[in-house]
């Protein structure tokens, strides 16, 4: 992937806060500084995002796969990190792409996307008890949709082996040319391997001096016996 060029960069300064829809409520979205560095002209975060993101669709998307898992092994491999640069390169190079910050334990996209009220979102889809349509801001910036978590819930493993939500990947999957969602550490909680199973592909995310191999590999071999594609593992220096 070394070799494989990314699309024109755009400034971080030309990326535009953009309105959304919160409720009833009408609001922003500001990028956080770890989204604009990776837009940054001539830099290495922007670099590695684009040939990422042209991996994925030279090799993913094209063969008629629309989704793909985020994983980590433990808390601070920054997936979330991951999850959102290549979401936002992805929504930037003309896929409309669906983010789902599926980690209701400790939530991470909203603090990417800065949303300017608390959102709803996936736990209030998950809790419902009549049937509401996921709670999905649209076109955060054009081409770029999120779910947000909707906030921790103590109850998230129940929650996440609920089958409205394979439902909703599975609509997901049929609106949104990539769908891309960030999952829980999968060392701490059995949540990764679930929503990785719905969706039969996932990414690694591996930071350097930080994640441990043998946590890497029993990861590896766990996604495989549910019968997951492992489309690769990413090695994080930035974020």
């Amino acid at each position: 992937m070394d070799n494989i060029q990314g699309a024109p960069d755009v400034g971080a300064d030309d990326v535009p806060n953009a309105e959304i829809e919160t409720g009833d409520a009408t609001g922003f979205v500001k990028l956080s500084p770890m989204l604009k560095a990776a837009l940054r002209t001539s830099n290495a975060q922007s670099e590695s995002i684009s040939a990422l993101r042209n991996y994925l669709v030279g090799q993913h998307i094209r063969e008629g796969r629309r989704a793909l898992a985020m994983c980590g092994t433990t808390a601070g491999n920054g997936c979330t990190f991951v999850a959102t640069n290549v979401a936002l390169a992805a929504a930037r190079a003309g896929l409309n792409t669906l983010l789902i910050d599926a980690d209701m334990r400790d939530p991470g996209v909203d603090k990417m996307f800065i949303p300017g009220t608390e959102p709803e979102g996936l736990k209030q889809y998950l809790t419902a008890t009549d049937h509401v349509a996921p709670l999905v801001m649209a076109q955060v910036i054009p081409n770029l949709s999120i779910l947000y978590s909707g906030g921790i819930a103590e109850d998230a493993h129940e929650l996440l082996s609920s089958n409205r939500l394979a439902l909703l990947l599975e609509d997901s999957v049929r609106t949104f040319d990539l769908t891309i969602v960030d999952c829980p550490p999968a060392a701490n909680y059995s949540d990764a391997r679930r929503i990785a199973t719905l969706l039969r592909h996932a990414v690694i995310v591996v930071r350097r001096d930080h994640s441990l191999a043998h946590d890497v590999r029993t990861l590896v071999d766990e996604l495989r016996s549910d019968r997951v594609n492992v489309v690769g593992t990413v090695l994080n220096v930035f974020g």
